[in-house]
């Protein structure tokens, strides 16, 4: 019998140039830390950029309305449950001032 090659698949070489990311080192420390809030610690390194902060700085449209007691959870039980499956938050609308800008 005739045998004929065949084929081979071949990766495609991607030559490495400096600056090139292979993954993100976020995603592989949020995978290898045994927890996030006590095992990793957070560095800036130069001058912070603050211009990406500019579009959360602008005035909500709306909140939610909100008060400090001395109770956190005001008569919330964990052995029952009573009341409605679903409870609309009051909300409050805010009015067009004066810009600051």
């Amino acid at each position: 019998p005739v045998t004929t090659p065949r084929p081979t698949a071949t990766a495609a070489v991607v030559p490495v140039k400096p600056g090139m990311r292979f993954d993100d080192p976020w995603l592989r420390a949020v995978m290898l830390a045994p927890s996030l809030h006590t095992s990793m610690t957070v560095s800036s390194y130069g001058d912070p950029d603050y211009a990406e902060l500019r579009s959360l700085m602008g005035k909500p449209i709306g909140s939610v309305v909100m008060a400090f007691a001395h109770e956190p959870y005001p008569g919330l039980a964990s052995d029952r449950f009573s009341g409605g499956a679903v409870v609309f938050l009051a909300t409050v609308t805010f009015r067009r001032t004066a810009s600051l800008h």
